[in-house]
């Protein structure tokens, strides 16, 4: 493979089973066997790749599309545009949010209803005890009343003979 690409061919690595791409791996492992079997190189390929993993891709990429790499790498016309992928998160996120607020929303109504339906009578026992606790006290004054002033004896209604 490594000889073929080295003249110039167009090479694409298929797993059989998957059918999954594994040029990308594959071209790989060939720089790291390469890089491997020579001692010199051993020595410029590790500072190579350091400096590659510092430039943080740019400079990897930058020299595999120079080289005969560069034609299994996507061209800037093959990735999606920037403001697309940015936009992405959000139009995966604003279904589930939507989902998220209905739900809230539902939750809040059914809480709202429970609420209501045991505090409106607790609101009527409220009411009711206010209301007997105004006649006890009615009734007490009545009591007080009665209990201060002795009972003044009234005329008897019928005559006496």
């Amino acid at each position: 493979i490594a000889e073929l690409v080295r003249a110039g061919e167009d090479v694409q690595i298929i797993d059989n089973r998957t059918k999954e791409n594994l040029t990308g791996v594959t071209l790989a492992q060939i720089i790291y066997e390469s890089e491997k079997s020579s001692e010199e190189s051993t020595r410029q390929g590790a500072k190579t790749l350091r400096d590659m993993i510092q430039a943080r891709g740019e400079k990897i990429l930058t020299s595999l599309r120079e080289g005969p790499v560069g034609r299994f790498l996507p061209t800037a016309a093959d990735i999606p545009d920037l403001q697309q992928l940015r936009d992405t998160p959000r139009r995966v996120v604003a279904p589930a949010v939507e989902a998220l607020e209905e739900l809230h929303r539902r939750a809040d109504e059914k809480m709202r209803t429970l609420i209501g339906s045991v505090l409106a009578p607790l609101r009527e026992l409220s009411h009711e005890v206010a209301r007997l606790q105004a006649r006890i006290e009615d009734l007490e004054a009545q009591l007080r009343r009665r209990v201060e002033k002795p009972l003044e004896k009234k005329p008897d209604p019928t005559p006496k003979d």
